[in-house]
């Protein structure tokens, strides 16, 4: 698909939960996105596990497993946590659960890797992300993927930012209504009433409202209903 309706896998927190089975010394790209002048890329070498963030060439940070990833079914993960956009990245990478990889980027991108590249999954279609598979390009996945899931936002994640206890913004990809409540009094089940002070200096308004004579508020008639 296009980057620009991808997941910014590049720009913000994320988890990708990749489900699949590998044989002895599988290679190939498990996912890729933006391209040769800047992206990120997962892929596999002969069995090692390596990711790569190539940020607009300028700089390449690359994290390698120790070891092999056995052959069978595996789900690898790979956890980005980053407070904003241009800011500092550290990427941990699993396999079956159990830490294989890991990595900090210095510096990430503030909005997308490019204009015209894609994310892929199980290839890297256009320029490659890495040049290490640049003579192998589109290095196609000797593997099967069975799932490729990018989560901006995992329940885990969001506590994991809680407990860090630092502001941190979070760009949503669409607006969320949120509807908050204020009350300086409040009922209770024995019948008593609990009264707390008033902040946001809210209560005078509220009184002045209830102390006034009540009226209906008149709406003109727009349209003959037919009644």
């Amino acid at each position: 698909m296009p980057e620009f309706t991808a997941p910014g896998l590049g720009k913000k927190s994320n988890t990708v939960t990749i489900d699949l089975e590998v044989g002895e010394n599988a290679s190939g790209v498990l996912y890729a996105l933006g391209g040769a002048s800047g992206g990120l890329t997962l892929y596999t070498d002969k069995g090692d596990l390596i990711y790569e963030y190539n940020m607009m060439i300028i700089e390449r940070y690359t994290a390698r497993s120790g070891d092999k990833i056995a052959p069978g079914k595996r789900r690898i993960e790979v956890d980005t946590t980053i407070a904003r956009p241009g800011t500092p990245a550290e990427v941990v990478i699993k396999v079956d659960g159990k830490e294989a990889a890991r990595t900090t980027v210095k510096r990430t991108v503030p909005a997308a890797f490019t204009a015209s590249e894609t994310f892929d999954v199980g290839v890297d279609l256009g320029s490659p992300v890495s040049l290490d598979y640049f003579d192998r390009r589109p290095f196609a996945f000797t593997g099967e993927i069975k799932k490729v899931l990018p989560e901006t936002w995992s329940l885990a994640k969001i506590r994991a930012a809680i407990d860090t206890e630092k502001t941190q913004t979070v760009t949503l990809p669409a607006p969320v209504p949120v509807l908050l409540y204020y009350w300086t009094a409040q009922g209770q089940a024995d019948g008593s009433m609990h009264f707390k002070n008033d902040v946001y200096r809210r209560d005078p308004a509220v009184l002045k409202a209830l102390d006034s004579e009540f009226t209906f508020r008149k709406q003109p008639v727009t349209k003959d209903l037919g009644y």
